[in-house]
């Protein structure tokens, strides 16, 4: 997947190179809606909305995207994965004073950890569906993702 670097609030995060026009630079960081866990249950538990009081958010609405647009490859999860652990680091960085600054990049690990591991089956799963998307903004849960923070791209008809 080709990425791209984009300074949000003066921090550094990674994205798919399509979400670069389509960020939501009107929507402070802090107040992302709800992106991080599995979907409900022990996935939310594993994967909460902050770390220690900072909202990851953002982190959690690429890594999603991520996923969705990413190939059905190994290198592609782990390179979605590793996205994920950088940009929750970086907001962490930006954000955090010592002792918190340390006690959440454990955390974020800890995130990247068990997404790594425990979410290569969500991620096949959805794989599995078969669906090739050409063009990320034919993924219906794309749209829907970019629609959750204001951002609905206007397509053209073919």
């Amino acid at each position: 997947m080709e990425t791209e670097a984009l300074s949000i609030e003066g921090i550094e995060l990674v994205v798919p190179a399509f979400l670069v026009q389509w960020w939501p630079h009107q929507l402070p960081l802090e107040e992302f809606p709800s992106f991080c866990g599995a979907g409900g249950g022990l996935g939310d538990a594993i994967v909460p909305e902050t770390c220690y009081g900072l909202r990851l958010s953002a982190s959690c609405f690429i890594h999603d995207i991520s996923w969705l647009v990413a190939e059905a490859s190994w290198a592609a999860f782990h390179q979605s994965n590793s996205m994920f652990l950088h940009n929750s680091l970086a907001i962490i960085q930006a954000r955090s004073r010592f002792p918190l600054k340390q006690l959440r990049a454990y955390r974020a690990v800890t995130y990247f950890n068990a997404v790594d591991t425990l979410g290569a089956t969500y991620f096949w799963d959805e794989k599995r569906q078969g669906d090739a998307w050409d063009d990320p903004l034919d993924h219906p849960l794309v749209l829907e993702k970019l629609a959750r923070v204001g951002m609905t791209p206007v397509l053209q008809a073919a």
